[in-house]
């Protein structure tokens, strides 16, 4: 008899499941970007206009995949639940994660009436939120910087001038810079090349090598010898599966591209 599998979400906008303390969290966008922001005030504004208008669905469709999923778990008769997991033991933890994500939706009214001016009150406290302020080529003028630590000249002259000497000698700069490749396609395509130069490179060379550069470069461990279902990956299978041929042959570049 097949079973009917379980609804809750590996993942979910907005909701992160620490599962150590089987604890669920809301996240809130303030900036973007990382370790340091990429962000300005109106993205912020537009991010969270588009969480507060959002994270209720959000809440409310994770609520119903753990109440379908708990009323799964009721009737033993449609779900086997995994060696390594008792039924009562996963039952439980979905049932703390659902009167969480209850407590949740109770609050975000509130919250969303409150954000704003907790946001507030951060950025004018000692903190690292938005502590610098750059002078791009355009400006947004909504960026509303309250307590920065670095900031760079952002008033023109009568001219319509920049007045800050650091930006028009970087920006005078700029065109000729050449940037670095930033994402990790690109890095991992760059370092690649670099170590097999020239042409004809034989394929499991480039697979090999793709291996030892995305550990040496992202510390993952990827065999570029299977795929995702555990089957071979040959030059064959790939020439077949992107239509290269003795009339059209792949390059080394192709080759990467297509593992």
């Amino acid at each position: 008899m097949p079973t009917i599998p379980l609804t809750e979400p590996m993942s979910a906008r907005y909701i992160y499941i620490n599962t150590e303390p089987n604890q669920v969290h809301l996240l809130v966008p303030i900036v973007q970007g990382q370790e340091i922001s990429t962000d300005n005030t109106c993205k912020s504004t537009a991010a969270l206009s588009e969480f507060e208008s959002s994270a209720h669905g959000e809440l409310n469709s994770y609520k119903s995949a753990l109440e379908f999923d708990l009323q799964l778990l009721g009737d033993s008769s449609l779900q086997k639940e995994s060696k390594e997991e008792e039924s009562s033991t996963l039952k439980g933890c979905k049932e703390a994660r659902l009167t969480q994500i209850n407590a949740y939706i109770k609050a975000l009214p509130s919250m969303q009436n409150k954000y704003s001016a907790a946001i507030a009150s951060t950025m004018n406290s000692q903190s690292n939120l938005y502590s610098i302020q750059l002078r791009p080529h355009d400006q947004d003028p909504q960026s509303k910087v309250v307590n920065p630590i670095f900031s760079i000249e952002r008033t023109n002259d009568a001219g319509g001038n920049p007045k800050s000497a650091l930006y028009n000698a970087m920006y005078a700069a700029y065109p000729h810079i050449t940037p670095a490749p930033l994402d990790p396609k690109s890095t991992l395509d760059a370092a690649v090349l670099k170590a097999l130069p020239g042409a004809s490179i034989p394929f499991a060379a480039i697979q090999a090598e793709m291996t030892t550069q995305c550990n040496r470069l992202f510390n993952i461990p990827v065999d570029f010898t299977q795929d995702s279902k555990n089957s071979t990956v040959s030059q064959t299978s790939i020439d077949t599966l992107m239509g290269f041929s003795p009339a059209a042959p792949a390059t080394t570049q192709d080759y990467i591209d297509a593992l």
